[in-house]
């Protein structure tokens, strides 16, 4: 959730980094409680907070942007099959 929200604030949007606390606030208990954690950790050279963390220190908007892009894409690939049909 850290990290996330902390990357929220970024934006400088307060109603971002309220949805984006209040979904990790949802979604930190079963995340935790799965065991089908998704398939990269962040020790993966690539994995996409990684990326995002270098696109920061880079002052590159477009890689920041494809980062959080594989980020969501991340977690729905883990999520959906949780969810009830």
């Amino acid at each position: 959730m850290v990290f996330h929200s902390t990357t929220a604030r970024f934006s400088r949007r307060l109603l971002t980094v309220g949805l984006i606390r209040g979904l990790w606030a949802r979604m930190g208990p079963v995340y935790a409680a799965t065991n089908c954690l998704p398939p990269t950790t962040p020790a993966d050279p690539d994995h996409p907070h990684l990326r995002l963390i270098a696109a920061f220190e880079q002052r590159d908007p477009e890689a920041a942007v494809e980062a959080l892009r594989e980020d969501f894409m991340q977690a729905r690939v883990w999520l959906e099959p949780l969810l009830p049909a």
